[in-house]
């Protein structure tokens, strides 16, 4: 497929030429690879909520549940304590998110990665 855009659409036409006629030259603007490339794999954005199964399961695939799970035994902030056990969502900027986050070593790229990860699941 041949890609152009007029404005913020996106068509695409075949590449044998069979579509050619419908291309008007000045409004339809060729799009480069690297266009085409972002149409067809937008850049997966960090979601700010995930429910308690989707996160519980993004840990369990990356191995980081019982990290998690033992350091919020290990707190003794009954707040995060009962945040883990009874939330049914989870806020990617909610300060006990971030702050587990910090305690656990991972970076806020690493975080939002995981976000995006439990928002698929």
């Amino acid at each position: 497929m041949r890609y152009y855009k007029n404005g913020g659409a996106v068509y695409a036409f075949e590449e044998d030429g069979s579509q050619d006629s419908l291309i008007i030259p000045g409004l339809f603007i060729a799009m480069s690879d690297e266009e085409v490339a972002m149409h067809l794999n937008p850049p997966a954005t960090t979601p700010s909520v995930v429910s308690a199964w989707q996160i519980r399961k993004a840990l369990n695939q990356t191995g980081l549940r019982a990290s998690v799970e033992a350091a919020v035994a290990a707190s003794g902030d009954h707040d995060l304590i009962d945040g883990w056990e009874f939330a049914g969502e989870f806020f990617r900027n909610d300060p006990l998110v971030v702050g587990m986050g910090a305690a656990l070593g991972k970076t806020d790229a690493e975080m939002d990665a995981l976000f995006v990860l439990a928002a698929t699941l």
